[in-house]
């Protein structure tokens, strides 16, 4: 293995599996008797009736993101789940409990080289957690979209890690981050993944402020090893699941040359950049500044509402306002969305798109000067950026720290990660 390829262990080789972090359930009605699997395969999901307009709403078009798989679970029941959630992270963020990365400046450079960073590519997907709980006694599986919305997943199951397939204990009150994604393979059709890349929760057992390193070796150890063990025994699952489970690729800061130009050349969804994540920092719910999102200088984007006004002038164009959030339910002007009558052809067509969260980009030609042009609906997002996050954005696209400069800075990264590993204690980083 290379000494900067990350599989689940942290940077000096151990791994997570001698913890005994975390304890199985105690209660025998976690455990599901005769056979596991047809007990929750065989069971009509009560959520399958359940109102789903709101999810109609989050269509897999081309402007718009990829749909979460399962059914949405009616409010009642998601009232209740939140509340599970929030128990499970010991937190009482009203939203979506998801971290935030801040985008990626020259500033930057100097927290690489002074601190342990993982980086791995950033999928164009669907950002969701997974809560994975016990429902009328039996293992339930919910996707967590970023308008706190609980989708209720079938035909996928959780095991602790076992030794006999005949006395299996499941996992309850497990909280996984990651992004939901579509491949397009080479004959056309699509494979769906979820990419977990953090541990917020395992078992009942908190996990945010353990450092990332020993959260990706929980992660692996027990959800990722266990599942995948579950399956070797029990294939016709695999076949029945919406979508595969796998870990994120990661790298050590310095592999970042490897990931630009061998990891994503090779992938078959889209890419929207880079992300680095600190290895010894805690799991930050919010916006976080030990998370570090790079796009290429053309790519780098905000999220606005759109408010699209009638024009009083001669123009045949409406007003295309764009209102940056500033927390709450309270939006105010920022400018104004540039677009040309070819455009609007297209756009006016489109369903909803008043009020609506999008993603524009500035005309890099244009640039001091921001002229903002249309990129895609946000309807994964139930609000744009707040308004520092925007400012942080504008600073990001106006710095454009391309692929290059990183990849000239890396050997100057891993030379003083081997220093800070040389002059370590034993059992540190």
């Amino acid at each position: 293995m290379e000494d900067n390829q990350i599989r689940s262990r942290n940077p000096n080789g151990s791994s997570a599996s001698n913890s005994n972090f975390p304890q199985r359930p105690r209660n025998t009605n976690n455990m599901y008797q005769n056979n596991p699997v047809s007990s929750n395969l065989k069971r009509k999901s009560q959520f399958e009736n359940s109102d789903n307009e709101a999810a109609k709403k989050t269509r897999n078009d081309n402007i718009g993101s990829l749909k979460l798989p399962g059914t949405r679970v009616p409010h009642y029941i998601a009232r209740t789940l939140r509340e599970t959630l929030k128990t499970a992270l010991n937190s009482n963020a009203s939203g979506f409990p998801g971290s935030q990365p801040v985008s990626f400046q020259k500033k930057h450079f100097d927290d690489l080289m002074n601190e342990n960073f993982f980086v791995c590519e950033k999928s164009d997907g669907t950002r969701a957690l997974m809560l994975i709980t016990f429902l009328e006694n039996k293992q339930q599986v919910f996707m967590v979209d970023r308008h706190n919305n609980f989708w209720n997943v079938p035909n996928i199951i959780f095991p602790l890690p076992f030794s006999d397939p005949h006395k299996i204990h499941f996992h309850n009150n497990t909280v996984i981050d990651g992004e939901y994604i579509c491949d397009t393979e080479s004959d056309g059709t699509n494979t769906y993944r979820y990419m977990a890349f953090d541990l917020l929760s395992v078992n009942g057992k908190n996990c945010l402020e353990k450092p990332l390193d020993k959260r990706l070796g929980h992660l692996h150890d027990f959800v990722f090893k266990p599942y995948t063990k579950f399956l070797s025994i029990s294939p016709s699952l695999k076949s029945k699941a919406a979508f595969s489970f796998e870990m994120k690729y990661m790298e050590f800061s310095y592999g970042l040359v490897k990931v630009l130009d061998q990891v994503i050349p090779k992938l078959k969804h889209k890419n929207d950049g880079l992300i680095f994540t600190s290895v010894s920092s805690p799991y930050v719910i919010g916006s976080c500044e030990k998370i570090l999102k790079w796009k290429p200088a053309d790519e780098n984007s905000v999220d606005f509402k759109l408010s699209i006004e009638k024009n009083d002038s001669d123009s045949d164009l409406p007003i295309f306002r764009l209102l940056v959030w500033k927390g709450k339910d309270i939006y105010d002007h920022f400018g104004y969305l540039d677009v040309s009558e070819e455009e609007w052809k297209s756009l006016s067509q489109v369903e909803n798109l008043d009020q609506s969260i999008i993603e524009v980009t500035v005309d890099k030609k244009k640039l001091p000067d921001l002229v903002w042009k249309f990129m895609r609906i946000r309807d994964d997002k139930p609000n744009g950026n707040f308004i520092d996050i925007v400012y942080k954005i504008i600073s990001s696209i106006r710095d454009g720290v391309t692929a290059k400069e990183l990849k000239d800075i890396a050997p100057n990264i891993r030379t003083e990660w081997k220093n800070r590993q040389k002059n370590s204690k034993p059992g540190q980083t």
